[in-house]
């Protein structure tokens, strides 16, 4: 029951559905940073103890591991999209002592 609750807390404060193996690996993230906030902080009377606490905690953790594995997943598209000894299209034809920022040319001069 308490597992449901927490569950549901941390779907409402993502705004979004959340897999078991997601909430699981966040869970234990979010429970070593809890206690290590505790320990260096204190827990403000019992309110970091608060179940809604751990769930923010959570939920922390789930978006900063989405965003982790999206930008992951852009580097990767990026990297299958270039050749590594191929030329950079945004340079190709520029000689190498011009500035590529064409807003900063003018400045540098």
């Amino acid at each position: 029951m308490w597992e449901t609750n927490l569950r549901r807390q941390v779907e409402s404060y993502l705004g979004s559905s959340i897999a078991p193996s997601e909430l699981e690996e966040a869970k234990a993230y979010a429970e070593r940073k809890l206690a290590s906030i505790i320990d260096r902080e204190g827990d403000a009377d019992g309110a970091r103890r608060q179940p809604d606490y751990l769930a923010q905690l959570i939920a922390e953790t789930v978006r900063s591991n989405r965003l982790s594995r999206c930008l992951y997943n852009i580097m990767e598209l990026q990297a299958q999209g270039t050749k590594k000894d191929s030329p950079c299209p945004k340079t190709q034809g520029r000689l190498s002592n011009q500035s590529y920022c064409t807003t900063a040319a003018p400045q540098m001069q």
